[in-house]
């Protein structure tokens, strides 16, 4: 294939532009957004369209792209291709495609149609899709790497062409169709609702309701004996709750009778206590008024003694004045003895010993001492698990029950089973054997690929190694690839490295080296660069530019770039090249 002549009616910043391009080496010189990448977009819109889903993005393709000056958003290309000549004008509002031949006849109904891409021009003239040409012939500025997953999935494509001449056809669809197969119409281990479950459940179902039956009457007799241990142990659990009742209430009626004579005996005790201090209160107030009369009268006494003049009568007045004093101290502070609250501990001891006797009488009835000797609070504890087993054993009672009524009921015949069982086991075997056959096409697919794939493989790795050596003058020439790590390298020192392991510039090499590799199974597909060698340095950049001008003897290449450096290596190697200005 060969781009003729490139018309932009209006896509992004380019407007109105128009360019010729040779067979051969096309270097595109233009100054830092000047629209070269713009125009490699152009190219490739014209083959794929232009994609209106952001896809993680900003803004998407065709946001990008619309025209600045809001122009006509279309364009037109001519190429050749397997010596006929063909013009592709899209228009991209609305992805349109209009496809002419040499003679100008419109062959747009020859290809198929994307809904929202239009006629898929690519597919059917480059042979590859969109993802194919993003990792072989079309270099993006500064992003000439090709990860791990894209290089398997080129490596996937190659060997779909070698298999059967579309890279899309492939073995891997024929599996998936296979394993969808294996999927809908049979099922696997974790499926639920496919064939082979559905077999398996009904057989296990079947196994089940057949032994069932055979057996029963032993399960019967198995449920009756449960039933029996169960009623036991509600038996030992009922007397056992029991005596754990009697024993608390027994316990607890004399704790609770302590504990009122207790109250009772505290309160007495605060009511004399309270009645003598008012007792005290009231005698010192009366030797109070009776001290200040019998004072008062002593001193009557003494004054009408003096008076008339009767001394002994005075002194006397005195006398029986001070004695009343005294006298009246003596008796009026005499106690007064108050009835005694009967003593809390005989009390306590009377009732802890009618407990004893009762619980006594208990244990002479059976029930076990070490029963009786627990505290109220371990009684409690051993009553509400009594309780909670009582009803636990209920529950299983009632449970076992259920389930000896449902034995009795037999829906169908042993018979009728067993024929029933012949019947989906035949069914299963069957089911069993497709899934063995469609199995074992997946391993032979499988095998094939693999083998397909290492015929391909050392292919890649010729042409890697080819471009590699070429462009660092010999010090690398050992290329591997492998699923798990991609393209590897062995180093100066003759270890096998990733690629990631180079320097930058030895890295794009590699990764040229791929990309060539790839391009060169789709034949004479034209090869883009933009930018994509502005990490080189000049020795690099001369030895790629010398491998590329080789290349460019049988397929177009075109180079953009915004710098002299390669327009000056080419003219000092006296390589021929297209120069085009924009």
């Amino acid at each position: 294939m060969q781009l003729k002549k490139v018309q932009i009616n209006g896509f992004g910043k380019l407007e109105n532009v128009k360019l010729e391009l040779k067979d051969g080496l096309n270097l595109i010189l233009g100054e830092n957004e000047s629209g070269k990448s713009t125009l490699t977009e152009f190219i490739k819109g014209i083959f794929y369209g232009v994609n209106r889903n952001k896809a993680g993005k900003d803004f998407s393709d065709f946001e990008k792209y619309k025209p600045w000056q809001k122009g006509n958003f279309s364009g037109k290309l001519s190429y050749n291709l397997d010596g006929q000549e063909y013009t592709v004008y899209r228009e991209f509002t609305r992805n349109h495609a209009e496809i002419y031949d040499k003679m100008g006849a419109d062959i747009s109904n020859d290809f198929n149609k994307d809904k929202s891409r239009g006629a898929e021009i690519g597919v059917a003239h480059l042979g590859m899709d969109e993802d194919t040409f993003d990792n072989s012939v079309f270099v993006r500025q500064k992003d000439i790497k090709v990860n791990e997953l894209s290089q398997n999935t080129m490596i996937q494509k190659l060997t779909n062409i070698v298999q059967t001449g579309e890279e899309e056809v492939s073995y891997e669809n024929t599996i998936k169709k296979l394993e969808k197969k294996l999927l809908d119409e049979i099922g696997t281990e974790r499926t639920q609702n496919k064939p082979k479950n559905i077999v398996k459940r009904e057989i296990a179902n079947l196994e089940l309701t057949k032994s069932k039956l055979q057996h029963n009457r032993v399960k019967q007799e198995e449920i009756e004996s449960k039933i029996k241990q169960v009623q036991d142990s509600k038996k030992k659990n009922e007397k056992e709750l029991k005596d754990a009742i009697a024993i608390f209430n027994i316990k607890n009626k004399y704790e609770q009778i302590i504990q009122e004579e207790k109250t009772k005996f505290d309160l007495e005790k605060k009511v004399n206590e309270t009645q003598k201090d008012k007792n005290k209160k009231e005698k010192r107030k009366k030797i109070i008024i009776d001290s200040i009369l019998i004072s008062l009268g002593a001193f009557v006494l003494a004054i009408t003694g003096i008076l008339i003049d009767e001394i002994a009568l005075a002194i006397f007045g005195v006398i029986t004045g001070v004695v009343a004093l005294i006298l009246n101290a003596k008796f009026t502070y005499k106690e007064e003895i108050l009835v005694e609250p009967e003593n809390f501990d005989v009390i306590s001891e009377e009732s802890r010993k009618k407990a004893n006797k009762e619980l006594a009488t208990l244990e002479e009835k059976g029930i076990k001492k070490s029963l009786t000797e627990k505290s109220i609070s371990e009684l409690k504890t051993i009553i509400a698990n009594g309780e909670k087993e009582k009803n636990n054993l209920t529950l299983e009672e009632h449970k076992l029950k259920i389930e000896e009524e449902a034995l009795n009921e037999n829906l169908t015949t042993l018979s009728e089973v067993e024929e029933e069982l012949v019947y989906q086991k035949a069914k299963q075997d069957e089911l069993l054997k497709e899934e063995e056959t469609i199995q074992l096409a997946i391993e032979k697919l499988k095998e094939a690929y693999e083998e397909l794939k290492e015929e391909i493989i050392p292919d890649i790795e010729k042409d890697i190694r080819y471009t590699i050596s070429k462009t660092t003058n010999g010090k690398y020439t050992n290329v591997k690839y492998n699923d798990y790590d991609g393209l590897i390298i062995e180093n100066e020192f003759g270890q096998m490295v990733t690629v990631d392991k180079l320097s930058v510039g030895t890295i794009d090499q590699m990764y040229l080296g791929f990309r060539l590799a790839i391009a060169d199974k789709y034949h004479n597909i034209p090869i883009l660069f933009d930018e994509a060698f502005v990490f080189c340095d000049d020795e690099r950049l001369k030895n790629i530019l010398k491998t590329l001008s080789e290349i460019a003897e049988n397929r177009q290449i075109i180079l953009l770039s915004c710098s002299n450096r390669e327009k000056i290596l080419l003219d000092e190697m006296k390589i021929q090249f297209n120069y085009i200005k924009i």
